[in-house]
Parts: structure tokens; sequence; C-alpha cells
């Protein structure tokens, strides 16, 4: 019996190595390496992922389940062992040689999207686009599904959620969220922003966000911090989990806040039970539950009042000079503004979800065969006419501000979204639970968040899925409301 979970505790690491090795290899091609790199790079990950898929998918992987079934009866080893077959039902779905061709596919319009972006050139991408959603499609075939084929290719990132149930929870949160916002921007005070002009240096900037990550918790000795086109979190192993950034020397709070969410997403994946290390239980639940993470950190925490009694001090020892004269109503005045803009990453609380809808509602169109890829430019262009109320000057500044189309992670945007919804019910049991937090961050003192949080879901793992962490938490079942109360307390639009 012990020889035999141990057994399917090396397989398990022999998998997760190779995925590891698969994340620095992604993490590379965005991060440093040169433009040739892109086929030598495609037919690497092609490879670790055809060899990772026949490990995920052997016999003794199966035999050894079905062994440990019957017999492990160890809560956290049968929940490991729950997990893996999990995993293998699902690899077991997708013949190798489709794995190889996504893989390939994945690589080549990473990259294809970087030069696209970089030119506003749709055109150049549109041929990978189209090969993405053949494969996505393909894939809903292998997996089978109940309903909308969207549902396949959703439970690879929220598993257990349905777009039956998100179409109209999505539906009724933007009608709502457009509402919300029109009374808020009629309401807030007239910008107050002229001290903000001028260049950021980004040296400074960065030793802002560094300082900020350490008082975190983030742990640089096992972490980075880089710059790459689009900000994101990668983690090899509970020791070494990177995040990347993006500086604008107009703005010393972008790279700020994109920084603070990935750390939110890192400090999740240096939290796991370190006994459960490269294993299935050392991860995520759903990428939702991971944005809750991300989305509290960003907005809840770093666009607070308390955030920036401590921190405004800070942020001008880095820019002497530069805001000698501002206060922390000006800055929340600048970092709080609501207004309907075009890149989602840089929007604000209010307006954010609104991005994430329209993007949910194109790739459902796409996945069910409403939208041709050629016709995306002019519905993401309609989209934002219809809930933002703006007009996109180019494709860079619409359907090619993202990078997950280009990795075909169709299914991947509605856990923004739900990660907000959580965040918003999950702080409010903070608080209730530490009645002395928004003290404690007045003062600087993030880590008795971080350490709720790593008792609360980091160190679960996936031992629950999101939405029975959430009611474990909180009590209740997920729902909008929290967060829509959050928003009118905070903006006043009640």
């Amino acid at each position: 019996m012990h020889t035999t979970f141990e057994r399917l505790r090396e397989l398990l690491a022999e998998i997760h190595d190779l995925s590891a090795a698969m994340s620095l290899l992604e993490w590379d091609m965005e991060v440093m390496m040169p433009p040739k790199g892109a086929v030598a790079r495609g037919a690497q990950l092609a490879t670790l992922a055809a060899i990772r898929h026949r490990l995920q998918t052997s016999p003794e992987l199966a035999r050894l389940l079905d062994d440990l079934a019957r017999r492990t009866t160890d809560s956290d080893e049968a929940r490991l062992v729950a997990e893996a077959r999990h995993d293998y039902e699902r690899a077991t779905k997708l013949p190798e040689s489709f794995v190889r061709r996504f893989a390939e596919a994945q690589s080549a319009g990473c990259n294809a999207w970087l030069g696209a972006k970089a030119n506003s050139d749709f055109a150049a991408f549109r041929p990978h686009l189209e090969t993405l959603l053949e494969l996505a499609r393909e894939a809903t075939g292998h997996y089978g599904y109940e309903g909308s084929p969207y549902n396949a290719l959703l439970d690879n990132f929220e598993r257990g959620m349905r777009a039956e149930r998100l179409r109209p929870l999505l539906a009724d949160l933007a009608a709502r969220q457009k509402q919300l916002v029109a009374r808020i921007v009629e309401r807030q005070a007239p910008r107050d922003d002229a001290w903000m002009e001028g260049t950021w240096d980004i040296v400074a900037q960065r030793a802002f966000s560094l300082r900020v990550l350490a008082d975190m918790g983030y742990d640089l000795d096992a972490g980075r911090l880089d710059t790459a086109p689009h900000p994101f979190c990668t983690h090899f192993d509970i020791q070494d989990v990177r995040i990347t950034t993006r500086y604008d020397e107009r703005d010393p709070f972008s790279a700020l806040f994109s920084t603070m969410h990935e750390a939110g997403h890192a400090l999740y994946d240096q939290g796991f039970d370190p006994a459960w290390n490269r294993t299935p239980l050392a991860d995520a639940p759903s990428l939702g539950i991971h944005e809750c993470n991300s989305r509290m950190w960003e907005n809840i925490v770093g666009r607070s009042e308390a955030f920036w009694t401590h921190y405004l001090p800070v942020l001008r020892e880095h820019f002497p000079g530069r805001l000698d004269g501002v206060s922390v109503g000006q800055v929340l005045g600048v970092v709080n503004r609501v207004a309907p803009s075009l890149i989602r990453v840089e929007s604000d609380e209010c307006t954010y979800n609104l991005h994430v809808i329209a993007r949910f509602e194109l790739e459902m169109d796409l996945i069910e065969g409403r939208l041709a890829v050629a016709d995306l430019p002019e519905a993401w262009n309609a989209r934002y006419r219809e809930y933002l109320g703006i007009e996109v000057p180019d494709d860079a500044h619409g359907c090619l501000q993202d990078v997950h189309w280009s990795h075909g992670m169709f299914g991947y945007f509605p856990t923004y979204t739900l990660g907000n919804l959580y965040a918003a019910q999950v702080f409010e049991t903070a608080c209730a639970e530490m009645p002395t937090l928004w003290d404690d961050i007045a003062a600087g003192r993030l880590l008795p968040l971080r350490e709720w949080l790593r008792t609360k879901i980091h160190l679960v793992g996936r031992r629950r899925m999101a939405p029975d962490i959430v009611r474990s938490i909180t009590g209740s079942e997920p729902a909008a409301d929290a967060f829509l109360a959050y928003l009118e307390r905070k903006f006043g639009a009640a």
C-alpha cells in the first residue's frame, strides 16, 4: 500500500517537472527569447507536451489509481488520488497527436501575436488565431460536453462552472455595472492630476514596487520580477515563482498595480502546502480563486485609503520633490478614477468587468460558430461601443491587447470576473475575523492578510473546489452582491 502510493507520487512528480520545464520555456519566450528562436521553441514545447501526455495517460498511472481508489482511506491521500484521477481522465481524452499540434500552434501563435500587437496588424495574427480556434473546437469534441461546447474549455480554468450559469450572471452584472458606472461618473469630482505630468523614472518605479512586494511577503529568493508585454505570473515550484510587469514613464501606478496583481498570484503559488509539492494538491482548484487573491491585493488593498496613508510617504522617498504637495486624497482620486477606457489591465474597478464580459461573449460566439475570426475586430469594436461607450482606434488597443487567445486559452476570461466576486466576499470575512486589518494596512503591515489567506486558501490547494472554498470562508454561496455593495460603498454611488 505504502509503496503503491509512493510510486504514484513519483509519477505525479515527473509530470509536474515536465510541466515546469514547459512553463520555463514559455516564460523565456515572453521575457528573454530572441525572435528567431520561435520555431525551435515550438518544437521543444511540442516534444515536452507529448512526453508529458504519455505519462499522464500511461497504463501504469491508471493501474495505480485503480488500486489506490479501492484501498486509500487517509483524507489527503484519498483527495490526491481523486484529483490525479480527474487529471488522468481528462488527459486520456486528448490524442497525443493533438497535444503536439496544439503546443506547436500555441508557440507560433504567441510569437505571431507579439509582432502583430507591436504593429497593430490583426491580419498577421489572424491565420494563427484561426488555427487555434479550430484546435479549440476539436478539443471540445475530444472532451465531450453537455450544453455549450464552451463548457468543455471552461473546465480547464473554472472546473464545474457552466456557460449556462455564466451567461445570465454576467449579463445581469453588465447591466448593473453600466448603471453604476454612469452614476459614479456623474458624481465624481473633476480630474486633479496635473501633478502626474512629466516622466516617472522606471528605476525608481521598480524600487518602489520591490518595496511593496517585500511588505506583501513575496519571497524574492524564491521568485523574480521581470518585464513582459503582458504581465503574468508563472511558477515552476513553490520555491521558484516568477512575476512580470510593464512600466509606463507617464504613470507611476500602472506598474505598481500590475505588480501587486501578479504578486497576489505569486503569494498563492508560494503558499501551497510543501508536504504536497509536485502533486496536484499543491495547485489552485481554479483560476477564479487565483484571481480572488490577485484582485484583492491589487484593488481592495492597493487602491484603498489605508494603503496610501502608509505608502504615499514611501513613494515620496523614491521620487524626491515630485510629491511633496500631493495628498492621499489626490492619489486616491487618480488611482480610483472611474472612466471607460480601452485597455483591460489598466481599467478601473468599476469598468473592469465590462471588459471581461465583452471578451467572454466574443469567445463564446467564436467557439459556438456565430462569429468568424475575420470579423473579430469589428465585433470587438462594437462591444466596446455598447459596454463602454468608446471607439477603438486600432487593433493593438482592441482585439490584440491580450495574450490569452494567442495561447489558445478560450474559457479563461470569465475567471477574472469570478475572481472579483470571490474577492469581495472573502475580504468581508477577513475584516470580520481581523478587526484591526485596515489599521494594519495603514501602518504598512501587510503580512497579517497574507497569513490569513495562506490558512484559508493557499494551504488548501486542490483539496476543495473554488465554490466550496468561498462557502467555507464566508458561509455563503458565491454571488455578485458583495462585490457590487463594495463598489457602492467605496465610490459613494448609493
